[in-house]
């Protein structure tokens, strides 16, 4: 079935996903092989990242060419996304915990660190940490609503969304402001990266969750998977390396945190929602028990998993 004229079938929307999980889990253990070796014998670790940038590329040009991607209405497929938000809001907010207790009680601040902190820095880390809290409660109510209704009320969510992209570029501006040479560029590439495709993402999540928009942007399913791609190689190649104990190696993933783990699941979890779910038009179809009126007297404001502008909702009275 077509999901939109000139789009791709819900069928080719599953096998991209399939085949980026596969390359995921392929990349990142290339990576975790070649890693060590990668200042002595640059050529192969160069071909991992142009890989890694084609795939990307591709991804990214199919969500140009393809229509809006269908946005699920609740059921299994968002038991799954409230699953991976749980996992990233509680990551986020354990990590933020532990970040201030480590730099207020030892002194010790989050990679990456310099000798003598300055006023800017502290200022920086500070501002990680109040968004790390508010972005780890924002996924963690968000979890509990769809995991319970398939629903999300707005309210103060709008808000609270904006708190993962802050917390995203405030990682992006302390890693640039504090490697200034091409030599710690290079090393943390990768993971640099993935910093990057983390805050484009939060970004359309945040317009997806508050519905500032008219209809979802059709870069949402790309970037999801591609910010879940580069999430999962620079996780799984952080723990081979610890596994293995090459330090050296591992400082060159050490911008990887505990919240890098649950966004992979996250984005991974958005995007196979949107591949896998029912799409809006089959489901209201399914079940037309309520109206529009009927739903919103519930008295809570909640709205279909984030916003019902995205759903035609069904009517017998229109008959």
């Amino acid at each position: 079935m077509k999901l939109q004229q000139n789009g791709m079938t819900q069928q080719q929307m599953r096998q991209v996903c399939v085949l980026t999980t596969v390359s995921a889990g392929l990349l990142a253990l290339w990576r975790t092989v070649l890693t060590p070796t990668a200042f002595d014998e640059p050529l192969p670790y160069g071909i991992v990242l142009g890989v890694t940038g084609v795939l990307l590329a591709v991804l990214l040009t199919l969500c140009a060419l393809n229509s809006t991607p269908p946005i699920t209405a609740g059921g299994r497929t968002a038991r799954v996304s409230a699953a991976g938000a749980a996992v990233a809001g509680a990551t986020m907010l354990i990590t933020s915990v532990v970040t201030a207790r480590e730099w207020l009680t030892l002194g010790i601040m989050p990679y990456p660190s310099k000798a003598s902190a300055s006023g800017l820095d502290a200022f920086f880390v500070c501002l990680l940490i109040i968004a790390g809290l508010a972005g780890g409660a924002f996924f963690l109510l968000l979890a509990v609503n769809w995991w319970r209704r398939g629903v999300c009320t707005r309210r103060f969510m709008p808000l609270l969304a904006l708190a993962p992209v802050l917390w995203s570029w405030v990682r992006l501006i302390r890693y640039i402001t504090s490697h200034v040479s091409s030599l710690g560029l290079y090393r943390n590439l990768y993971d640099l990266g993935t910093i990057v495709f983390e805050a484009l993402f939060f970004v359309v999540f945040a317009r997806y969750v508050s519905g500032v928009a008219e209809k979802p942007s059709r870069f949402f399913f790309g970037i999801s998977l591609c910010t879940g791609l580069l999430c999962t190689i620079s996780a799984v190649t952080q723990v081979g390396l610890l596994l293995a104990q090459d330090r050296a190696a591992f400082e060159t993933c050490a911008l990887v945190t505990a919240p890098d783990f649950g966004v992979a699941l996250l984005a991974f979890a958005i995007a196979f929602a949107q591949g896998y779910g029912i799409p809006c038009e089959e489901e209201t179809f399914e079940q037309p028990e309520k109206s529009v009126d009927e739903e919103n007297s519930d008295g809570d404001g909640a709205e279909y998993l984030i916003s019902d502008q995205w759903f035609a909702v069904y009517d017998p009275e229109d008959e």
